[in-house]
């Protein structure tokens, strides 16, 4: 109730608003450099969300490492060259 004994309506808060994205976390996972651009729009809104990002991002660029060591190309060129 307000100053005016009118009943207020409670704003509804979005429970899922900072709950990990799986869309977004497998994009950053395929494509790190939108992983970083994702981070850096959403870690001061939704900082769930964008750990999860970085995280994955950071898993990609680690298994494109080790494919590029023990295969000697990139992982997204091979990936690239199927279409």
């Amino acid at each position: 109730m307000n100053e005016n004994n009118l009943p207020v309506e409670e704003e509804k808060v979005d429970e899922n608003f900072d709950t990990n994205s799986r869309g977004l976390n497998i994009l950053s996972f395929i494509l790190p450099i939108v992983g970083l651009i994702m981070y850096a729009v959403k870690f001061r809104t939704e900082p769930s969300k964008a750990r999860g990002i970085i995280i994955w991002t950071g898993m990609g660029v680690l298994l494109n490492i080790v494919i590029t060591a023990v295969f000697g190309h990139n992982l997204l060129d091979s990936l690239l060259g199927l279409f």
